[in-house]
C-alpha cells in the first residue's frame, strides 16, 4: 500500500496539518479502543475535490488501520469546493473509480451515495 503521506496528502489545504501526528493520534484511539468493550472508532472524511480522486486509497488506508467504518461529508460552503463542480469527464472517472474499488474491496457502491448522488448534481455558482 502506498504511504499517505505521499499519495492524497501531497495536497493538503489544511497547510498547518501533520499527517504523521494525525496517523500516530489515530493509531493511540485503536490501541485505547481495543481495550473497551463499547468503543468504536469511525473516522469521518470531508470529501471535497481536493481528495475525491483518492477515495480509493482512502479507504484502503482505513482498512489496513481496522477502524469500525467511515463516515463520508461533503463540503458545501465554499461551494466552489464542492464535488460537483468537477467537470463531467471528472465525475465520470471518479464513479467509475468507486464502481471499481467497491467490487475490488468487496463493498456496496450505496455506501458511497452521497457521493455518487453529489457527482450527478449540476451546480453554477
Amino acid at each position: 500500500m502506498q504511504d499517505m503521506s505521499t499519495s492524497f496528502l501531497l495536497f493538503n489545504p489544511r497547510g498547518n496539518s501533520n499527517w504523521n501526528n494525525v496517523s500516530k493520534n489515530l493509531d493511540i484511539l485503536l490501541e485505547f479502543a481495543k481495550t473497551r468493550n463499547n468503543m468504536k472508532i469511525i473516522p469521518t472524511v470531508t470529501v471535497s475535490i481536493f481528495n475525491v480522486l483518492y477515495l480509493e486509497e482512502i479507504v484502503r488506508y482505513h482498512s489496513a488501520k481496522e477502524v469500525d467504518g467511515i463516515n463520508f461529508g461533503l463540503v458545501r460552503p465554499p461551494p466552489y469546493f464542492n464535488i460537483s463542480l468537477l467537470p463531467e469527464n471528472l465525475k465520470k472517472h471518479v464513479r467509475e473509480r468507486i464502481t471499481v474499488f467497491c467490487k475490488q474491496l468487496s463493498l456496496n457502491t450505496d455506501y458511497f451515495a452521497l457521493i455518487l448522488n453529489d457527482l450527478e448534481k449540476h451546480v453554477i455558482l
